[in-house]
């Protein structure tokens, strides 16, 4: 039996491998994680971008923190 995974948003030379979904959770726990510990959208992306930086979507990043801060603040 073949498993694929079309993910609807990726670096297309990333294929379709099932691994994605692991990559891709363990990259929102890592976000997270940033978001718990950081007092800053920036210290949330400069961690980030710390283990992942190779980031192909920087705005949705800095969105994202800006968000998890404000989401604190309320």
């Amino acid at each position: 039996m073949y498993t694929l995974v079309v993910a609807g948003h990726k670096k297309v030379e990333n294929g379709n491998d099932p691994k994605i979904i692991g990559e891709s959770q363990q990259y929102l726990w890592d976000f997270s994680r940033f978001a718990a510990q950081e007092a800053t959208a920036a210290g949330i992306v400069n961690g980030m971008l710390e283990i992942y930086p190779d980031c192909s979507n920087l705005r949705t990043l800095w969105y994202s923190a800006k968000a998890a801060i404000d989401r604190k603040d309320s």
